[in-house]
């Protein structure tokens, strides 16, 4: 079919199956044309209005039933409705993911308008997967992996193709979502031809299967994913604290903690990691040593030396979905201050005494300001998300990265090598972070001083920056006849 004739063959369908007749379709110039043509599937495709319902509507009736159905389910207002267009409207409808998913269900006819009303977002989800596994060859394991937004897309080629008759069930079942892809892919270029349908997203491929050639308005795009850099920050949520410590003994003349018979191999605490009134991490890592009973001026026996380790990991899945963000940097901050508490002493002669030590300090006790911090930021060598270290410490990399200040490190190469493989070239590198005191090894802490510089951390986050490309449409040129 010609362009004409195709815009003829929807004039006649809508004034066979609508109240406006033909003088009124023919009216239309064609992108408010196949705006009331999408929202009569819509409609129908739906449940929302049956056939006979439809015969007795005007586009306007069924615009009006549109905007309603938005409302309820965007809360967005009336007024801000009616300025959008048809086509701008049932994007709303398909917005966030999860509505996606939603619409993907209704317009494949899997569920209707009750069911969906019934089921919250995850059964909704859950639904889809069943559904895609049991109509095409990937399994479930493959579905459930995907994000929201992959997974509503995935489901929305499948519906196209099906409901186009461009596949039959028999047909779909034999192909997976990148067969189903490469498909409608070939198909759109034909009718198109557009020259950058690689670069979209299956949902977007969808929409270009509506007919769609115009930019998507940005009016309702969160920030984050407008054109141009960003910068998201994420803060710790998983965080795992190993110390490691190393004891010393005189042997008893007089008895514990008194003269030079000081025994240093129990009777000591380390801090442990916390949550603050907000929920954030708090840890108390770093390194240190106590000689005598820790404070100035005390005797010369060697008690116990520590360091501590701090395995963090960041949740950044938020960005890694974000599909045409353009990695520029990543930097792990943190706030950086003496530990309220690092190592306790405690006495047991003559009573009980807990004495907690000041944990930034020279050699002689005194406290001092560590403007320099105390740390270095390494990494796992293990998978401690997955596969819990318990006692057994985990040992580290060393890996080039960047002090930006004294809280501050820049880690952009380590994730291009790791949560963005196709920007690296290096080895796999175990997930997460580890903070550890500079000095990392109690073997080089031999307690014949008092130095400490063990810090409490605090906002522990993880910042990527990124940029999105503006938005940019071709076309090839028309085939010349």
């Amino acid at each position: 079919m010609s362009a004409e004739d195709q815009r003829n063959t929807l004039i006649v369908e809508l004034s066979s199956r609508t109240k406006s007749d033909v003088h009124f379709y023919q009216g239309l110039n064609d992108d408010d044309l196949g705006g009331v043509g999408t929202t009569f599937v819509y409609l129908r495709q739906t449940g929302a209005r049956s056939d006979a319902g439809l015969k007795s509507m005007t586009a306007d009736d069924m615009r009006n039933t549109l905007i309603v159905i938005a409302n309820q389910q965007s809360h967005l207002s009336g007024p801000s409705l009616q300025g959008k267009r048809n086509a701008e409207i049932l994007q709303v409808l398909m917005r966030p993911e999860r509505s996606y998913i939603g619409g993907v269900l209704l317009v494949g006819q899997f569920r209707n308008f009750a069911d969906l009303d019934r089921m919250s977002t995850e059964d909704q989800r859950n639904t889809l997967i069943v559904e895609l596994t049991n109509r095409t060859a990937n399994d479930v394991r493959f579905y459930q992996g995907l994000n929201d937004a992959d997974l509503a897309g995935t489901g929305a080629i499948l519906v196209y193709l099906r409901m186009a008759q461009i596949r039959s069930d028999v047909d779909l079942k034999r192909m997976s979502a990148d067969d189903m892809r490469n498909t409608a892919i070939v198909v759109l270029h034909e009718q198109t031809r557009r020259s950058d349908l690689q670069a979209l997203t299956n949902m977007q491929l969808a929409l270009v299967a509506l007919g769609t050639r115009q930019l998507p308005s940005l009016a309702n795009v969160p920030d984050f994913l407008q054109p141009g850099e960003h910068t998201l920050s994420f803060p710790a949520n998983h965080v795992t604290l190993q110390w490691s410590t190393r004891s010393f003994s005189d042997v008893p003349v007089i008895g514990t903690f008194i003269g030079r018979g000081t025994d240093c191999t129990h009777g000591f605490q380390l801090a442990q990691t916390a949550t603050d009134a907000s929920g954030k991490i708090v840890a108390v890592v770093g390194w240190g040593q106590v000689e005598g009973d820790g404070h100035p001026n005390s005797n010369s026996d060697q008690c116990v030396s520590w360091t501590g380790r701090l395995l963090v990991n960041f949740d950044i899945s938020r960005f890694l979905n974000i599909q045409t963000a353009q990695f520029i940097r990543g930097v792990l901050s943190y706030q950086e201050t003496e530990a309220p508490q690092c190592m306790t002493l405690v006495y047991t002669q003559g009573g009980f005494l807990a004495d907690t030590l000041p944990c930034w300090t020279d050699g002689s006790g005194n406290r001092q300001g560590k403007p320099n911090g105390c740390l270095s930021l390494t990494f796992p060598t293990i998978d401690w998300l997955n596969h819990p270290p318990g006692n057994n410490l985990v040992g580290w990399h060393d890996l080039p990265v960047q002090k930006i200040n004294p809280s501050s490190w820049d880690v952009t190469d380590v994730m291009k090598g790791r949560e963005i493989p196709h920007f690296g070239d290096g080895p796999p590198i175990a997930p997460g972070f580890m903070l550890i005191g500079e000095i990392r090894s109690t073997g080089n802490l031999t307690a014949d001083d008092n130095t400490r510089c063990t810090s409490e951390l605090n906002n522990i986050t993880l910042a990527v920056t990124y940029s999105l490309p503006p938005q940019q449409e071709t076309f090839d040129p028309p085939v010349i006849k």
